[in-house]
């Protein structure tokens, strides 16, 4: 009875352990255009995914990223100003490669699209997309303490919520290749660095969430890099 006792003992321990250092729970959302899926003219390879007339590439690291998020046991949503019929087939197109690498067990915990959009209070109608409608991230979940948008748009953040957002950065057009500016393609990398951190963007961006997403994060908002 002794020995089964003390052995209870020091397996609550060690599950107590692994939970702390596993530290919080966060909901990570994502954007989906220029973020997770860059917009194409055409397939450029076999990742390119058709969406009716239109095409998309994956950014580079994306499936292993959101594999590693729901492996650290962080909540995964997607968030976009897209139409659901879209949002839903690239969904599904990410879905089917997660299942792919054998995790079965990942799922979106919410996704959300233009419906579910807010208006942004005193903004004309003839104002942009991005500044008229914003990201309410209460609807991910109302406790905004570990909720993080990940977006290359920041105007998308809403009134108090703005370091709930991790911006991206300029984003440019998907190149397999460097090939410089482009005076047929405005959105084109101009500089080897700018392609290469267009490249590892979301890379970058787990680097950085494994700093804050840590045991010893406990602020109740994200210290997220300021958007210039």
């Amino acid at each position: 009875m002794g020995l089964r006792l003390f052995a209870s003992i020091l397996l609550g321990f060690f599950l107590s352990t692994a939970s702390l250092a596993a530290g919080p729970v966060y909901d990570v959302v994502f954007d989906v255009d220029w973020s997770l899926f860059y917009p194409l003219k055409a397939a450029v390879n076999s990742q390119s995914v058709q969406v009716g007339g239109e095409f998309y590439q994956p950014a580079d690291q994306v499936i292993e990223t959101l594999i590693q998020l729901h492996q650290d046991g962080h909540r995964v949503s997607i968030f976009s100003g897209g139409k659901m019929e879209r949002n839903g087939a690239l969904v599904r197109y990410l879905l089917t490669q997660i299942r792919a690498r054998g995790v079965r067990d990942f799922s979106f915990y919410k996704v959300l699209n233009f419906d579910d959009l807010s208006l942004r209070p005193g903004a004309s109608e003839n104002a942009r997309f991005r500044e008229r409608y914003m990201k309410d991230l209460t609807k991910i979940n109302p406790d905004l303490s570990r909720v993080l948008l990940v977006e290359d748009m920041k105007e998308f953040s809403a009134p108090g919520q703005e370091k709930n957002l991790y911006w991206l950065g300029k984003t440019y057009s998907y190149s397999v290749d460097f090939a410089g500016a482009s005076p047929t393609d405005p959105y084109a990398a101009p500089t080897l660095q700018e392609w290469r951190q267009e490249r590892n963007k979301i890379a970058d961006f787990y680097k950085f969430f494994q700093k804050i997403a840590g045991p010893a994060i406990c602020s109740k908002v994200l210290s997220v890099p300021a958007a210039p």
